[in-house]
């Protein structure tokens, strides 16, 4: 986050910056007190090509399932978050 920006205006940015989405009707899922940082997840309902994203960071965009979420090793306690988010099933 920036300084003098609230988490909700951070993800705009970081989506809009990263992805060159610009984000309308988003919810926050969840604030993870974790070790080393709190983490604001938020999640909204999108459906898009892959290939017609432009990332600006990362390596590459990709829709998985929950059962491929499963078998990966994610950095910065995600597994964790994913896992919670698919038990919790916000979207139903």
């Amino acid at each position: 986050m920036e300084t003098d920006e609230s988490p909700d205006q951070c993800i705009c940015r970081e989506i809009r910056e990263e992805m060159g989405l610009e984000l309308k009707g988003f919810r926050l899922f969840d604030k993870f007190e974790l070790s080393d940082r709190i983490e604001n997840t938020y999640w909204i309902k999108m459906d898009f090509a892959t290939d017609t994203i432009r990332l600006m960071e990362g390596q590459k965009i990709g829709w998985f399932t929950q059962g491929e979420i499963e078998k990966l090793k994610l950095a910065f306690s995600f597994n964790r978050i994913l896992t919670e988010f698919f038990r919790r099933k916000p979207w139903a």
